[in-house]
C-alpha cells in the first residue's frame, strides 16, 4: 500500500501498534466476507491521523507518535490520541 501511496507523491500511511488489532481485524473482514467498508474507514482514519504529524525532524517524530500512545500495546491501558492530545477517534 505505502510503495503505491509514495509512487504517486502521497503521504505514506502508518498504523500504529495500539491499532494494529483492529486493523487486522478489518483485514480479516476483508478476507472471509469480502467486505471493504471496515477496511477503507480503518485506512481512512489512520490516513488522517498520520497527516498530523511533522515528518521534518525524526526524532521530534517519535517523541510526537509515543506522546499519542502509538506505540503501546494494551488498548485496557492506553488509547490513541492526535497531536494535540485528544483522542483519536
Amino acid at each position: 500500500m505505502n510503495a503505491e501511496l509514495s509512487r504517486i507523491e502521497r503521504c505514506r500511511i502508518i498504523i500504529p501498534t495500539l491499532f494494529h488489532p483492529q486493523f487486522v481485524d478489518c483485514l480479516r473482514v476483508l478476507t472471509h466476507g469480502q467486505q471493504t467498508e471496515p477496511l477503507i474507514k480503518a485506512i481512512s482514519r489512520m490516513a488522517s491521523w498520520c497527516a498530523q504529524f511533522d515528518y521534518s525532524d525524526l526524532g521530534n517524530l517519535v517523541l510526537q507518535i509515543r506522546g499519542a500512545h502509538a506505540l503501546e500495546e494494551s488498548p485496557a491501558e492506553f488509547r490513541l490520541l492526535n497531536v494535540d492530545g485528544s483522542r483519536a477517534t
